[in-house]
């Protein structure tokens, strides 16, 4: 954190630095979201905010269960 005298010593307050941040962001980061949200629209995949609903629209990999561990690859079993 910066101390707000050293900013007015430099002219400008954290407010400032705080929207100009922003506005790099912005520029920096959305059109990188709509050329990715193209993408998806051009795969007929859906695109949703709601994170309960983007989860539930992925397809998941079932994780390998301690039953049935992969083989040991120095092993002889082929």
């Amino acid at each position: 954190m910066v101390c707000e005298g050293i900013l007015k010593l430099c002219d400008t307050i954290s407010e400032e630095i705080i929207e100009r941040t922003r506005k790099e962001e912005a520029a920096y980061y959305l059109p990188q979201i709509d050329y990715l949200k193209s993408l998806l629209e051009q795969h007929n995949i859906p695109f949703h905010l709601d994170n309960e609903t983007a989860i539930s629209h992925t397809k998941t990999v079932p994780a390998a269960s301690p039953e049935s561990p992969l083989p040991d690859p120095g092993s002889s079993a082929g």
